[in-house]
């Protein structure tokens, strides 16, 4: 199997999973991306998950944007809530929109707080962090 080569931090709140990653983009390391969130995710038992990918770098062709789109609508379906920070330069809004017209509940934002507004409207976002698991799912990185 291929390194991972993604750097993430995976962190469980009291109600909702925040994964960071860093590094160069590549497809391959998406879709394994995906892949782990989705498992940390059941393996917390949260269900909304942000997921801040400001410290990956490059631009990632159209195609693969429109098949990430489409994997996150495999992975997820309707059972979560993705709150997805990237970065202006290089969110074009096809894998948000993609993913979307199959029903994941997913959103693409620039800030955290808005991210955070929008994945836990009714929850005071300030103490969301204030309880935290370890996550059993670190290994598959």
């Amino acid at each position: 199997m291929w390194p991972f080569n993604y750097k993430l931090a995976i962190e469980a709140n009291r109600d909702y999973l925040r994964v960071t990653a860093t590094g160069t983009y590549a497809f391959g390391r998406t879709q394994r991306l995906i892949n782990v969130i989705r498992q940390s995710s059941d393996g917390h038992q949260l269900r909304r998950v942000l997921v801040d990918l400001t410290g990956v770098t490059g631009q990632p062709p159209d195609i693969d944007r429109f098949e990430l789109g489409e994997r996150l609508a495999q992975v997820f379906g309707s059972t979560h809530t993705l709150a997805i920070i990237g970065r202006e330069e290089s969110v074009n809004r096809l894998a948000e929109t993609v993913a979307q017209n199959r029903g994941v509940a997913l959103r693409v934002f620039f800030s955290e707080r808005e991210a955070l507004d929008w994945l836990l409207p009714s929850a005071n976002t300030a103490g969301a962090t204030d309880e935290k698991r370890a996550d059993p799912a670190r290994a598959a990185e």
